[in-house]
């Protein structure tokens, strides 16, 4: 049986999104995610989003229910993933992205989306020391 989250925010209040239970799996809840974006809100709506360690997506969805541009969502567990698409698909998400890969992989992928053009960055963990490099801005 899957969980459900309920969006606080946007175009897509009150709608539900679903996810199943992984190890790890911690959905942030709805009154961190309602602080985190009345302090974001004037801030949200046209940017380019990263949500790393994405797991169940609802930050992501939250951003896109408000209005972001894209959203690029980076999850490895192959569930969470297939979950944030059904999500996706449901809600007919088109500013949702989805990478899955390991956020090390992505954060170090020459061809990837640098994570410098995001205007909103999160990660669901502390940042591990090997992705220090990945969090510098490029010199120039």
């Amino acid at each position: 049986m899957a969980n459900r989250i309920r969006i606080i925010g946007g175009q897509w209040r009150g709608r539900q999104i679903l996810f199943e239970d992984a190890p790890g799996l911690r959905p942030t809840p709805s009154r961190i995610r309602e602080t985190l974006f009345n302090w974001l809100q004037l801030d949200v709506a046209g940017s380019r989003c990263l949500d790393l360690y994405a797991g169940s997506g609802a930050l992501g969805f939250e951003a896109a229910s408000r209005g972001a541009k894209e959203v690029w969502q980076v999850e490895n567990h192959p569930n969470a993933c297939r979950w944030i698409r059904d999500n996706a698909g449901t809600l007919a998400a088109s500013s949702i992205n989805l990478v899955e890969r390991d956020v090390s992989t992505f954060c170090k992928a020459p061809r990837g989306p640098s994570i410098w053009r995001f205007s909103i960055r999160h990660s669901a963990v502390t940042w591990p020391a090997q992705l220090a490099s990945c969090w510098k801005p490029p010199a120039g």
